[in-house]
């Protein structure tokens, strides 16, 4: 092996030991380029995209809708995070279908998720989800997987006030024996509120088992009928983000970057196509 190979490979050890450091903070994926550029503060948020950050948004698809989403670090193919989510309407429920992968031959992280949710009331929604989890390394490693569960609600307190909140993983699902390593649990709050007709302002709290408690806020402006410009800060998962989104009949480009005190600055983009 040639000394280009060579660092290239100790380069992909030592991010992937980054990120694993940081997994309990990242460790569901924000979907859509729209939640990163809003610090990650999805949860009283409705699209497709909903079926990885809080399942109750489901409600809010009104037809057929999917999207697609690119999610990189330290601006290396193999440490790239891709997937896609898909999402129906089918008699009072919504359907969602969600995946994605992150890494390379050596470590490869992925989930795969069915959720659905659905109005118990006029202003409060429900969802669920169960995704396998898989986890493979190279070598004689081999790889593991297990099942989580996800539930969240979202109430509509005021016209322009929605209060949300989800659990992930409240079972502590196990992925390993070894050091009984077990799939983060993540516990997080919120709300979205209108301040005005064009300006959204959400805020939540985050805890995990291992970590402790994490304020985000996000700001979404809408500057034209069809742009949106978004910024956030926070303790977890990211320090600072932006983005903009262009939303046209039928289809919607994200993009939105967010800068990590350890990853540095992580770029994300998404489409989505929506049926009207």
């Amino acid at each position: 092996m040639n000394s280009l190979k060579q660092l290239r490979l100790f380069v992909l050890v030592l991010a992937t030991m980054l990120v694993m450091s940081t997994q309990a903070q990242d460790n569901y994926s924000s979907g859509g380029a729209r939640y990163r550029g809003l610090n990650g503060t999805g949860l009283a948020l409705g699209s497709h995209w909903s079926s990885m950050q809080n399942q109750a948004g489901l409600v809010d698809v009104q037809g057929l809708e999917a999207g697609v989403f690119a999610f990189n670090r330290f601006a290396l193919s193999e440490l790239t995070t891709v997937g896609f989510s898909v999402a129906m309407p089918w008699k009072n429920q919504v359907y969602g279908v969600s995946f994605e992968s992150y890494g390379f031959s050596g470590y490869r992280r992925s989930q795969l998720g069915v959720a659905f949710a659905m109005k118990l009331s006029e202003n409060f929604d429900a969802g669920v989800q169960l995704a396998y989890h898989q986890l493979q390394l190279a070598g004689a490693y081999g790889s593991t997987g297990n099942v989580t569960v996800a539930l969240g609600f979202r109430y509509k307190l005021m016209d322009d006030l929605v209060i949300a909140g989800h659990i992930y993983n409240p079972t502590r699902s196990k992925l390993a024996d070894f050091n009984s390593e077990r799939i983060p649990t993540l516990i997080r709050t919120g709300f979205s509120w209108n301040l005005a007709s064009r300006v959204k302002t959400n805020v939540e709290v985050q805890k995990t088992i291992d970590d402790p408690l994490g304020v985000n806020v996000g700001f979404e402006y809408k500057a034209l009928d069809q742009l949106y410009l978004r910024a956030g800060a926070g303790t977890k998962p990211d320090l600072f983000s932006f983005g903009a989104g262009v939303d046209t009949k039928s289809l919607r480009v994200d993009v939105a970057a967010s800068y990590h005190q350890v990853l540095g600055v992580l770029p994300h983009i998404s489409l989505t196509y929506h049926a009207k």
